[in-house]
């Protein structure tokens, strides 16, 4: 494990799937180095069964939570994220985050990393 990616989403079902998917398409990085922590900011949509179903073999933890505003959820999944690399003894992992309504290119971890 040497990144974990942050995602807040508040009721973003028609967009997670193509943000999910965009990740799980990323180059250059391996799939077993990196996974995503999905916040559902107090989401009253079919948010976490669109991420469940586009996800695919991601490796995706889905948190959810009260609304807590994007400032908030963004905060809770990266410290989530902290612990979880912590966990997995990769106290220098990466820590990143976007957005459930943007789709990131190709190289973009790769990149980061």
């Amino acid at each position: 494990m040497r990144t974990i990616i942050a995602i807040p989403a508040r009721d973003e079902e028609a967009l997670i799937g193509r943000c999910l998917r965009a990740i799980a398409a990323q180059r250059g990085v391996a799939r077993d180095a990196y996974s995503v922590v999905l916040v559902l900011d107090g989401c009253t949509d079919a948010t976490r069964e669109r991420a469940l179903q586009a996800a695919g073999d991601l490796r995706l933890h889905v948190v959810e939570s009260p609304p807590l505003g994007v400032g908030a959820a963004r905060r809770l999944g990266m410290d989530i994220a902290c612990e979880r690399l912590l966990a997995a003894g990769a106290p220098d992992g990466l820590v990143v985050t976007t957005d459930a309504d943007s789709e990131v290119e190709p190289g973009w971890l790769a990149a980061l990393l």
